[in-house]
């Protein structure tokens, strides 16, 4: 339990900082592609602002258990803080991880919370960015988070890709 979130039971931020650099060197040794998602589910304050921090916890358990439905079962999901995940796409260059990436935005979009007969609208925005040749954990990372802001500041619910 120590490496899961335990509202989401997903990895949490500290087993994402572990799995990373190994994947990384992995992905080096083995001439692998890989792909980072930043996923930042949108207006979320909104959510506990106006139906209360029970349901935002119901949004973000529903937000993980969607993103992990369509992610394959060698990718890897984290909860990386508040209403933030990452998922490290191995083995996946930037067109096959731009197709999940389009998948979790579909299906997020598509889940059906209501609190007294009102639908809660969800979306997410998506950072992608696939490792180059000068990439290490963190830079990667922060071109994956960098797209997410653009994604974000350009209308939101959308992919952008670093």
């Amino acid at each position: 339990m120590a490496s899961c979130d335990a509202l989401t039971v997903v990895r949490n931020r500290s087993t994402f900082d572990e799995s990373l650099e190994r994947e990384i060197s992995l992905s080096q040794r083995y001439r692998q592609d890989i792909s980072l998602l930043v996923i930042d589910i949108d207006f979320f304050k909104k959510v506990n602002d106006t139906y209360g921090h029970s349901v935002g916890d119901e949004v973000l358990k529903e937000v993980a258990a969607t993103i992990q439905h369509n992610i394959r079962t060698t990718d890897m999901l984290f909860r990386y803080g508040g209403e933030e995940f990452v998922v490290l796409l191995t083995n996946s260059d930037c067109d096959d991880s731009s197709v999940i990436a389009d998948r979790i935005l579909e299906s997020v979009r598509e889940i059906n919370m209501q609190v007294a007969g009102q639908k809660i609208d969800v979306s997410v925005s998506i950072g992608l960015a696939c490792r180059n040749k000068l990439d290490d954990g963190m830079t990667l990372f922060k071109r994956a988070d960098k797209a997410m802001y653009e994604a974000k500041n350009e209308g939101r619910d959308q992919l952008k890709v670093a």
